[in-house]
């Protein structure tokens, strides 16, 4: 099980080389939010689990997986798009686009509203990444969003992204299990070649860095 960050900016390629190394293996991939992953390894309904690392997982076997930096993503013509960088306060003025209630991100934007004793003005929530970015680009609001998401859709949308200077804004994904020595063999392999990826991280945040606020 992995949440949509994983899902959408990681998976794709990670499982791609996985398979390749080992094409006997069929992968039973379901994508969930975070919460309910964790309940799901816990319950012994997957054998491995990626999600938020922010969000309390006691019991199980943590181990690193990636780093994914939050974005404030406008329209073009927004007044915001113009900004090299801005915190998450100067933002809640505005109306934002967001994922559904349950998501840890909206979790995580909700939580940092309620510091700032200013309410997070959700005007539409949606189900993907992608309804996010298209209801943005037709003027409905602003939202903030992983850069590597965005990225997906800047050849067909017209959008800008600001980076935020909140620490909260780089994210940790974490790789979630019962107990390593008792998963498979191939499932152990799993998680080892997983957590191995995150060295990939520097040299493509390096790119995302050079294309932040012109997508």
């Amino acid at each position: 099980h992995a949440n949509t960050s994983a899902v959408i900016e990681f998976l794709p390629d990670d499982l791609s080389d996985f398979t390749a190394r080992y094409p006997q293996i069929r992968i039973d991939m379901q994508e969930r939010l975070s919460h309910e992953i964790i309940a799901a390894v816990r319950d012994g309904l997957t054998d491995i689990g990626i999600f938020s690392a922010h969000i309390p997982a006691e019991g199980l076997s943590i181990h690193p997986y990636r780093r994914d930096r939050l974005v404030l993503v406008t329209a073009r013509d927004h007044p915001l798009a113009t900004r090299q960088s801005l915190s998450f306060a100067e933002t809640l003025d505005y109306d934002f686009i967001g994922l559904e209630q349950d998501s840890s991100l909206h979790a995580l934007l909700h939580q940092d509203s309620q510091r700032l004793a200013q309410p997070l003005r959700m005007r539409i929530q949606v189900r993907s990444f992608e309804g996010i970015c298209r209801m943005i680009d037709r003027g409905m609001g602003i939202g903030i969003l992983p850069a590597r998401a965005v990225a997906a859709y800047r050849e067909s949308l017209s959008l800008a992204t600001i980076p935020l200077i909140d620490e909260w804004a780089e994210r940790e994904l974490v790789i979630g299990v019962r107990d390593l020595d008792a998963l498979p063999l191939i499932a152990r392999q799993m998680v080892e070649h997983l957590a191995g990826a995150g060295s990939r991280d520097a040299d493509t945040d390096a790119d995302i860095e050079k294309t932040a606020g012109t997508l």
